[in-house]
């Protein structure tokens, strides 16, 4: 039986398992939250990597982490790593620093300021924050991207900037 995603209910155990069958998914790059897999049609600034409840979470590489946040609403539980002297991707032969950041996360195994080398257990993938299944939110940036993972950025700058996060 198909249910339509508009009369599902949230809060409610049995829309949420069809919702999270029909409508969590991954997302590319700057994509939308559709099944298009097209990136640069979106305003979503990361990958969303859909994977079990409390799988393993590893730093990308070396680095010192910036930021934790342990929220309950947007990015949820989430950590932020600077990976400073890296292979800048616009500059060949030049370094830059680079951001990953995953968000969404059950644990945190990490505390700011702490050094992390790559491969390092980091935490746990959850669903925390606003997410309707567990996933990993996984976002790289470059020191000079407008948008970081840790921007205190409102709904209403984010859509000013033509920013938007739900499906559209």
């Amino acid at each position: 039986m198909s249910v339509p995603i508009e009369d599902l209910v949230w809060g409610d155990p049995d829309s949420d398992r069809i919702r999270n069958i029909k409508i969590t998914y991954a997302v590319v790059y700057l994509g939308r939250y559709d099944l298009t897999s097209e990136e640069e049609v979106g305003s979503h600034l990361a990958v969303d990597i859909k994977i079990p409840l409390g799988t393993p979470l590893r730093s990308i590489a070396n680095g010192r982490v910036s930021k934790i946040s342990l929220g309950s609403a947007g990015f949820g539980h989430h950590v932020v790593i600077e990976h400073p002297n890296v292979p800048d991707p616009k500059n060949p032969g030049r370094t830059t620093t680079l951001y990953s950041s995953y968000s969404h996360m059950d644990l945190v195994n990490v505390v700011e300021g702490q050094t992390v080398i790559k491969g390092e257990r980091i935490g746990t993938s959850g669903s925390t924050g606003t997410a309707t299944t567990p996933h990993v939110h996984f976002q790289l940036d470059i020191a000079d991207a407008p948008w970081h993972p840790y921007w205190p950025f409102t709904s209403a700058e984010a859509s000013a900037s033509g920013l938007f996060f739900l499906r559209r």
